[in-house]
């Protein structure tokens, strides 16, 4: 059962609006309190060219995306998306603890998404359930999190006191999903009109709005090498990966997936099923080369690779399929792109990590192979790029 917590109000002073939003869950319940919106409304205040310099309300753009900011919290400023997401996300990592606080939803975040990406506990994408919300917000950019329970009331109620309240701003007379753990199988939630708290199990749905941070960060990093390349995270997707050639349907986003060669299990956790075999195969003539597009207005500061070798992992060392000689180019445009630093007799071991002697920036990094090991073959189990 639902239980209605309060701060700083109390059951008998909530309007009879409010009762009527509340609304009893079991723990397989899927009911959000009402109907939430999946548009901004009207927009409010102005549109400020820096978003160190809007006022509440105003509209400013972090990552390319338009924001509202919506005040500070502990002498933070805050910032959020101009509209709720669109359908149903859960929390995940049910019958986990991440001792998340009720203040800090960037942390909060990344120590969820950390333990969904590692596989801990149930209903995460590595499980196969892929609708979720930390997965969802962080998604957008390195800058943006689930809100804390005390954010997400620090919005509501410097929203309530401009000129026309709350309502442009989109934000609905439900409760919605905060970062903020309640225990292993549960979050709190925030009402987004009354500022009052509640509770959820964490395979149950609110209205979920991202937030944001104006700051210079690096991308999304998951597993052991900080791999900030890997499909399903910073905005990366099938199309993001392409190659010089493929070998039927061995495309290169298997290079980025976090699975070995046919392995039904990821290598370290991942973000996203298999793609096709889980590797990126190519034949004919060298050099070969493969790359990935960070997007538009995104550059990743590289500081090296890491390469995962399906048939060294698979206790096959020596096969000459594998990379030797290789060179790091970059590029901002897709067209023209400059050698950065390049690699001679790559190690056949199953984990090869290459560091960079300098910081490879660019939206566009394309690994050029010159050689491998012997024949024309050639198969790349595991990318990572980290900063």
């Amino acid at each position: 059962m639902k239980k209605q917590l309060t701060l700083a109000i109390t059951l008998a002073t909530l309007s009879s609006a409010a009762m009527a939003d509340f609304v009893y869950r079991t723990p397989a319940g899927m009911q959000v309190g009402s109907a939430q919106s999946e548009e901004g409304g009207a927009p409010a205040g102005g549109h400020s060219s820096t978003c160190g310099s809007a006022v509440i309300g105003d509209q400013c753009s972090i990552e390319g995306q338009d924001v509202y900011y919506v005040g500070d919290y502990s002498g933070e400023r805050l910032y959020m998306a101009l509209a709720n997401e669109s359908g149903g996300f859960e929390a995940g990592h049910y019958n986990y603890s991440t001792a998340a606080t009720t203040t800090d939803g960037a942390a909060n975040s990344r120590i969820a998404f950390d333990a969904i990406f590692s596989g801990q506990g149930i209903f995460n994408p590595i499980d196969g359930y892929t609708n979720n919300a930390y997965l969802q917000c962080m998604n957008r950019g390195s800058n943006w999190f689930i809100p804390s329970r005390e954010q997400i009331k620090a919005m509501s109620d410097n929203l309530q006191v401009l000129d026309g309240g709350i309502t442009p701003f989109g934000i609905n007379n439900v409760y919605y999903m905060s970062s903020s753990q309640r225990d292993a199988n549960s979050y709190y939630a925030t009402h987004g009109h009354h500022g009052g708290y509640s509770w959820n199990y964490k395979n149950g749905i609110e209205a979920l709005r991202c937030f944001a941070k104006d700051e210079e960060g690096k991308l999304l990093a998951t597993g052991p090498n900080n791999n900030v390349a890997q499909i399903g995270t910073n905005g990366l997707v099938y199309s993001s990966y392409t190659a010089s050639s493929t070998y039927g349907s061995d495309v290169p986003a298997g290079a980025f997936d976090g699975f070995q060669y046919q392995h039904a299990n990821p290598e370290d956790g991942a973000v996203s099923g298999r793609q096709a075999r889980g590797i990126w195969f190519s034949t004919g003539a060298y050099p070969k080369w493969i790359q990935v597009d960070f997007g538009e207005g995104k550059k990743v500061k590289a500081t090296g690779m890491a390469f995962n070798n399906r048939y060294a992992n698979e206790g096959f060392a020596g096969r000459p399929e594998l990379i030797r000689n290789a060179t790091v180019q970059i590029s901002d445009d897709g067209v023209t792109f400059t050698d950065h630093e390049s690699v001679t007799d790559l190690s056949q071991d199953s984990n090869v990590v290459w560091n960079f002697s300098s910081v490879a920036e660019a939206r566009y990094v394309r690994l050029q192979v010159e050689s491998n090991w012997g024949g024309s073959y050639l198969h790349v189990g595991e990318i990572q790029i980290f900063e």
